[in-house]
């Protein structure tokens, strides 16, 4: 169980991203070269040891999740990266792929960039992912 594996979760499921970036390019893990694009990575930045809060039905674990858009063109990572912070207004608590999310909250997003070698350009948010095990 990770924080990876729940945003890639409700990333894959969510039928207005999927029709703009198939399932199989929103990877947990670095996006491997050679993808088409658009895609989206996935990867963890920062977590926590389990931890039992008082009263909790079990252990909780923290973790900063990154997802970084990566497309050809500037104007589309910003269109997906809206499409992919929409993802999670929804999203606060629950079962998420058989985890028990406590939360999922957006964090700080990154700068843009643009690769001159390759002409990718990307951008980044953060997601601060709570879950019980």
């Amino acid at each position: 169980m990770s924080g990876v594996a729940i945003i890639r979760s409700i990333l894959a499921s969510n039928v207005t991203l999927t029709s703009a970036i198939p399932a199989d390019r929103i990877v947990a893990g670095v996006v491997p070269i050679g993808t088409e694009l658009p895609a989206i990575s996935i990867t963890q930045v920062s977590g926590t040891d389990p931890f039992r809060p008082v009263n909790a039905p079990g252990e909780m674990t923290r973790e900063r999740v990154q997802v970084t858009v990566e497309t050809n063109k500037y104007a589309q990572v910003k269109s997906l990266m809206s499409i992919v912070k929409g993802a999670f207004t929804t999203y606060s608590r629950g079962t998420i792929n058989g985890i028990v999310c406590d939360s999922v909250m957006q964090d700080n997003d990154g700068p843009d960039l643009m690769d001159p070698d390759t002409g990718i350009y990307s951008q980044s948010t953060d997601f601060i992912v709570r879950w019980i095990s």
